[in-house]
């Protein structure tokens, strides 16, 4: 699949922070900075899931409904995608999650994504 996007580095006291908070299970917190964050940077959002995955308060079936209603509630423009698939479908590294076809169409969709967001 080739290209592997970068992550950004997170400042040290902001990892910190997010652990706490995921330490007091304040996920709809998290949930709204993230959103909060990603609206003001990096407008349109393009997010997929996997209808299996199993970390929950994460990024579970429930978690995954959470961040969606959160993006429609603050009118965020974004492409939310959920697969027949569990956590980390998209890593080829690891042949206990990985889901060929689920990943497959997340790069596809990606790929579009990019070329029509970044003219």
């Amino acid at each position: 699949m080739g290209y592997r996007a970068k992550i950004l580095p997170i400042p040290r006291w902001s990892k910190q922070l997010l652990l706490w908070l995921l330490e007091l299970n304040q996920f709809n917190f998290l949930v709204k900075v993230f959103i909060f964050i990603l609206s003001y940077f990096l407008k349109p959002l393009q997010l997929h899931f996997g209808k299996l995955d199993n970390a929950k308060g994460f990024s579970d079936p429930e978690a995954q409904d959470a961040l969606e209603k959160v993006l429609k509630d603050n009118k965020i423009t974004y492409e939310f995608f959920r697969y027949d698939a569990g956590h980390g479908f998209s890593n080829e590294t690891n042949p206990e999650h990985y889901h060929k076809e689920s990943a497959d169409l997340a790069h596809k969709r990606v790929v579009e994504f990019f070329k029509k967001q970044l003219h």
